[in-house]
């Protein structure tokens, strides 16, 4: 488990040595195209391979190292809005996420919450949208060991989130901690 530092990220991406960036493309007809942006702007070559299991149908997820760290990982999560999609979504990925980074050497977490337009469906507020990232981090981080004789040392893991508004962030997160 981690002891969550957990911030709203500025205008200006500082990356720091032992980083992982977290990037969401939603599953639209320009999905290819977004995802050459991307590579393009963050200056990374992925197989071909790569590629086309993430363009498929059941591709989820590209997980990228950096030498440069500028992060030094990249994860490339693809969202489907479908009929199996719901406003839990992004609380059990990030879930998830925490749980699968648990064994490894992560200081910082850069999270970029993709544009609100897309989910204004399944969300009644743009706050709201932003708190369920920060929850779905602080329920997967949750371990009940008040009771264990053999309690491990947290591990600080400052979590930085990025949003197209970041007046209505920094009052997610502000909510989403208390």
């Amino acid at each position: 488990m981690f002891n969550l530092i957990i911030k709203s990220g500025d205008k200006k991406i500082v990356y720091k040595p032992l980083s992982i960036g977290l990037k969401y493309l939603v599953d639209e007809k320009k999905l290819n195209q977004s995802l050459d942006n991307l590579l393009k702007v963050l200056n990374i070559k992925v197989s071909e391979l790569q590629k086309k299991s993430f363009l498929s149908k059941n591709g989820s997820e590209i997980r990228l190292s950096k030498h440069d760290s500028k992060p030094d990982e990249l994860i490339i999560s693809k969202v489907k809005i479908d009929n199996n999609f719901s406003a839990d979504y992004f609380r059990n990925h990030l879930a998830g996420l925490l749980n699968q980074i648990r064994g490894e050497e992560v200081n910082n977490l850069h999270i970029f919450i993709p544009k609100y337009d897309s989910f204004k469906k399944y969300f009644d507020k743009e706050e709201y949208f932003y708190q369920t990232f920060i929850e779905g981090l602080i329920l997967g981080n949750y371990s009940f060991n008040k009771y264990k004789s053999d309690k491990k040392e947290l591990r600080d893991l400052s979590v930085l989130f990025y949003a197209e508004n970041s007046k209505l962030l920094k009052s997610a997160v502000t909510r989403a901690v208390n």
